[in-house]
């Protein structure tokens, strides 16, 4: 549309409006460089399917997704959600919490996570509890290792787990919705610039 059709105002009307003559001039972009602009997405697309399998790659992606304001902290409760339920699970058969740990750290792809948990195995097979071994990591809030001492005191691992899985399923719920909200009224001024910039053409 941006090669064929827009250029024909410019040759039907004398007095073109200002977003269309940008529109113009956006459209002989698409002519002189369009082939360079493909090429690139192109490539990118394969540089990226390259780099998914590069764990530095991954690793980095996965980090700085956490520092992105409102999004990092909506990553990490999502994951923290899938953290307590497969405890919570894996509690309820019996199985012990060393070995939970070991079999989430190998489930969760999520990198910051999976670090911290290894980094929660190393200090539970020195000797040190659950809630002490969560400290110390940035993955691990106030909350989850306030009530997992509380969990190891009454001896209720399992019903603790399962009430902080409901909790960071509620938040994450809720939070969906607030970005929704938010991005709603984006998503229509985006289509509203868009409608404006084409509706002077006609």
């Amino acid at each position: 549309m941006l090669s064929y059709v827009v250029p024909m105002f410019q040759d039907i009307f004398k007095q073109i409006p200002f977003l269309t003559k940008m529109i113009i001039r956006l459209s002989d972009l698409v002519k002189s460089y369009g082939f360079l602009f493909v090429l690139l997405m192109l490539s990118a697309l394969f540089a990226g399917r390259l780099l998914r399998k590069n764990e530095n790659y991954t690793k980095a992606i996965h980090y700085l997704a956490l520092r992105i304001p409102f999004l990092g902290p909506f990553i990490s409760k999502v994951y923290l959600a899938q953290f307590t339920q497969a405890v919570a699970l894996l509690t309820a058969s019996k199985v012990p919490i060393l070995n939970s740990i070991q079999m989430v750290k190998i489930m969760i792809g999520f990198v910051p996570l999976k670090e911290a948990l290894e980094n929660v195995e190393k200090n539970i097979l020195l000797g040190h509890s659950l809630s002490i071994s969560l400290k110390g990591n940035r993955m691990f809030d106030s909350r989850i290792i306030s009530l997992v001492k509380v969990a190891e005191e009454t001896n209720q691992t399992e019903y603790v787990f399962k009430q902080l899985n409901e909790q960071y399923n509620q938040e994450v719920i809720l939070q969906s919705k607030v970005m929704s909200i938010v991005l709603e009224p984006l998503i229509i001024v985006f289509v509203g610039v868009l409608v404006a910039m084409y509706l002077p053409m006609f």
